[in-house]
């Protein structure tokens, strides 16, 4: 009876084995298919970060050119054939180089002054949170220690990031270099 069975089932035999391995090898190309999908997704995920990388380089290198000189700008187009100064532009090329001057000086020049008023004002205020912690002027670095934590405040830690982010950006945040919880 069972090779009656077997006799039976035997020419059908090959066609199951071909479905199974059909079955088999559709499953592998779909897991292939899958990594191949989220490959290319991981590559382009880098393309991206690359291109935002670059753009922030680029961003970075432009906002910290220096301008060009009027001084420099009006003497090139003013020299002859042989290079050289026309005498009624050497005047005007002086007052140009003080204008540069001037204008390369007064952001430096406004974060000193900015920079000193705040370190008066902090001072004045470190003075005042001793005096109002009752310590003479002698009294040791445990009531500066308190006075000075007193005087630092959220403004003082917003100030000091926007410092940081300007001149490290999103490089110092990015290498977890910079913290929000100063």
């Amino acid at each position: 009876m069972l090779s009656l069975i077997l006799g039976f089932l035997a020419p059908f035999l090959p066609d199951l084995l071909g479905i199974a391995k059909a079955k088999l090898d559709q499953v592998h190309e779909l897991r292939m298919l899958e990594l191949t999908l989220k490959g290319q997704n991981q590559q382009a995920a880098w393309k991206l970060e690359e291109a935002v990388a670059q753009g922030e380089a680029r961003a970075f290198e432009v906002a910290h050119k220096q301008d060009d000189s009027y001084g420099v700008k009006l003497l090139d187009a003013g020299k002859d054939a042989a290079g050289h100064l026309p005498w009624y532009l050497v005047p005007v090329a002086w007052l140009f180089a003080l204008v540069d001057f001037l204008n390369a000086a007064i952001r430096p020049s406004i974060t000193i002054w900015f920079l000193g008023f705040y370190l008066a004002s902090k001072w004045a205020r470190v003075q005042l949170a001793v005096d109002a912690l009752g310590a003479a002027p002698d009294a040791g670095w445990q009531t500066w220690s308190n006075a000075l934590v007193a005087v630092w405040d959220d403004a003082d830690k917003e100030i000091l990031n926007v410092i940081i982010g300007f001149w490290f950006g999103k490089i110092a945040r990015s290498t977890g270099g910079y913290s929000n919880k100063i």
